[in-house]
């Protein structure tokens, strides 16, 4: 008898954690959704569209070229030239997109009445104090560092894995909890599969980046639109 209602009483607790669970999820979920309104709202969907415009245009180039990015990868494993300047061509990138990111996100604030350091700290958490600049400026060493040793066949896993790292911290994209945490150990585990099955073309992160910004930026206009039937 004891035990049963021993028994009885794990259970209780295990449902009463799992319904505790849920709540915690919820609330922190509507505190995302809440935030996404006015120019914050505005700022996402013209930062996360340029970074979908982007990777979209990278992945129709890299497939109607016959996957020249992929190929100049691959021959810079025997020139050490030629992986100075793609290390050189990619901290450009970096630093042409960051400049953009910023300066909207600064351009938000000022129309919001706020201060720059103000505004991130109540609307964009990943970037406080430059977490996300630190962050992107790591992937980059990681990247520059196998590119180095010629070992350009990893890029490709090793960016599915950085998008799923993104998804997991919840940075950038604006996702629910479920679904960052589910396509980011999806992101994860086809990365591991890339690197073990020794495939190293860029269309496949290319792809999966632009899959994964359509399905953010389609969320956002459909909080757009919600908001717009609901002032009317």
């Amino acid at each position: 008898m004891n035990t049963e209602n021993t028994q009885l009483d794990i259970q209780n607790a295990i449902s009463d954690i799992a319904i505790i669970k849920q709540v915690l999820n919820k609330t922190e979920q509507d505190q995302i959704d809440n935030k996404l309104v006015g120019i914050t709202l505005s700022a996402n969907m013209l930062l996360q569209s340029l970074a979908l415009i982007g990777a979209l245009s990278l992945c129709l180039w890299e497939i109607f070229s016959g996957n020249s990015m992929t190929q100049t990868l691959m021959v810079a494993r025997e020139y050490n030239d030629l992986r100075i300047y793609e290390i050189g061509f990619m901290g450009a990138i970096l630093i042409g997109l960051l400049i953009p990111f910023y300066f909207v996100i600064w351009r938000a604030s000022k129309h919001n009445g706020e201060g720059f350091t103000t505004y991130i700290v109540r609307n964009f958490k990943y970037l406080k104090n430059l977490s996300f600049f630190s962050d992107l400026l790591m992937k980059f060493v990681g990247i520059a560092l196998i590119v180095l040793a010629a070992k350009t066949e990893w890029v490709a896993p090793l960016l599915v894995a950085y998008t799923g790292d993104y998804l997991l911290q919840q940075r950038f994209f604006t996702l629910s909890i479920k679904a960052s945490a589910l396509l980011g150990l999806s992101c994860i585990a086809i990365a591991a599969v890339l690197f073990f099955s020794g495939s190293y073309s860029l269309i496949t992160p290319l792809a999966i980046f632009t899959l994964i910004a359509t399905i953010s930026v389609a969320k956002l206009v459909i909080k757009y639109r919600q908001l717009e039937t609901a002032d009317e």
